[in-house]
């Protein structure tokens, strides 16, 4: 029996998720990958741009979790960096404070790049830092690092898309967006041409978009109570599907006698999978 080889000639399309094309040893040509010459790509399209900013910053970010022997070297490193901007904060993060931040002064971090080098140098296998580590080795002395009593993250001034070779010598990049409110991130995250970013392809007109609706009640009725307005939306939901969004456990609590299912982010799915909404 005869296989066929998988084709490289620009002949198939591929759907990857952006951490699949963003990551250090990224099979598209990351700085740590294996591939010797980049891929024959026709056209990348990127889909959800908007929504990939953020995991294309994390892909990029090294995160090296408090607890470990390398967050250990590198804060006894800049104790005296950090206790000279604030010693307090440095007590803070000793001490586990959520929301304790401190960033390493720049003049400190410059002057100290080849030992940083050889502390992350030895982790870089770790489950943690090998997809991120690639992106910042050769970079370092344009880095930025902050500790926090979580964890300490490097990362370079920009995403270096660049270095993923297979998407820069893409023969074009196409990238998908509606709540785009800064155009510029196209170019400085996604590598995208300036004067391309500045001429975007947008419908003719607003004919084909679909109707939104926000509606703020205590804006229109200052009187309103909160109570009254989750009345008012559980009656809606005899006649409609409603979902409720909250930030927190303690307000979904205030939705218990109201809704049908409360349930976190993460099980979500089960719900649905449920038929329950």
């Amino acid at each position: 029996m005869r296989t066929r080889k998988p084709r490289t000639t620009s002949e198939a399309i591929a759907v990857v998720n952006i951490h699949k094309l963003i990551n250090g040893k990224s099979v598209f040509g990351g700085p740590a990958s294996t591939r010797a010459r980049p891929l024959r790509i026709g056209t990348v399209v990127v889909d959800d741009a908007h929504a990939a900013l953020a995991t294309t910053d994390a892909q990029c970010t090294v995160r090296i979790p408090e607890g470990s022997g390398a967050y250990d070297k590198l804060f006894d490193m800049f104790r005296g960096d950090l206790e000279r901007q604030s010693n307090v904060t440095v007590l803070d993060i000793e001490t586990g404070a959520p929301g304790a931040v401190i960033k390493v002064p720049f003049w400190a971090w410059a002057s100290r790049t080849s030992e940083v080098s050889r502390i992350l140098h030895d982790c870089r296998d770790d489950d943690d830092l090998m997809f991120t580590l690639p992106f910042v080795m050769d970079m370092l002395p344009i880095c930025q690092a902050v500790f926090t009593a979580e964890a300490v993250e490097i990362k370079p001034p920009l995403p270096p898309v660049g270095l993923i070779s297979s998407f820069t010598s893409a023969q074009r990049r196409v990238y998908l967006t509606a709540t785009l409110a800064d155009d510029s991130v196209l170019v400085t995250h996604f590598d995208a041409a300036p004067a391309a970013a500045e001429r975007p392809i947008t419908p003719v007109s607003a004919a084909d978009l679909g109707d939104r609706m926000i509606l703020a009640p205590p804006q229109i009725n200052p009187g309103l109570q909160e109570a009254e307005i989750r009345q008012a939306i559980a009656g809606l939901a005899d006649q409609v599907n409603v979902v409720a969004l909250v930030p927190s456990k303690r307000r979904a609590g205030e939705w218990e006698d109201l809704a049908d299912v409360v349930t976190a982010a993460d099980g979500i799915e089960a719900v649905v999978d449920s038929g329950a909404c």
